[in-house]
Parts: C-alpha cells; structure tokens; sequence
C-alpha cells in the first residue's frame, strides 16, 4: 500500500461517517 491509497482510505474512513451522520 502506498501513501497515495493510505491517504485515501484516511478521507474515506473520516468523511464518510461525517457524511453519513449529515444524511436525515
């Protein structure tokens, strides 16, 4: 795994719950 898939799954992990807490 390179940095470049690390960061990826990074924003994933963290803005995906925050996205999913936005949701009604």
């Amino acid at each position: 795994m390179n940095y470049k898939q690390l960061i990826i799954v990074i924003i994933l992990l963290t803005w995906l719950p925050a996205q999913a807490c936005h949701t009604p």
